[in-house]
């Protein structure tokens, strides 16, 4: 049996960053468009979705998590089965990165920090 190829750390690195680039960024701008109804106010679809659902008390973090928990669950189907019968699974782990950082960029505009680095969240645990 041959031994398989591992991927070092810069390989890695660098399959990340394209990863990154190629699916997680273009998947959030083409989707941005379409959830902000060409508008330029970044959380529009989650305040929508915090109008529809005010009986729940919930906010747009609420929504993002909601809608971060769908795509988790859709990728513990593929750990589960290896297959899925909609999305493709690297479309989905972009989808669950880019949800994590709208999560991210709305705890940052809630606490009134829009300064986009490491550690805005600092003393926010």
């Amino acid at each position: 049996m041959e031994d398989q190829k591992k991927m070092d750390v810069a390989e890695r690195n660098e399959l990340i960053k394209k990863f990154f680039e190629e699916h997680c960024l273009q998947l959030l701008d083409k989707k941005g468009r379409d959830y902000t109804q060409g508008g330029t106010d970044g959380f529009k679809n989650f305040r929508r979705m915090k109008q529809r659902f005010t009986r729940l008390k919930a906010d747009e973090i609420d929504m993002i998590a909601v809608m971060l928990y769908k795509q988790m669950d859709a990728i513990e189907t593929w750990v589960d089965f290896r297959k899925l019968q909609s999305e493709p699974i690297d479309q989905r782990i972009a989808d669950a990165v880019n949800y994590l950082l709208l999560m991210y960029a709305a705890i940052v505009e809630k606490q009134g920090k829009f300064e986009p680095f490491v550690g805005a969240l600092s003393g926010g645990k």
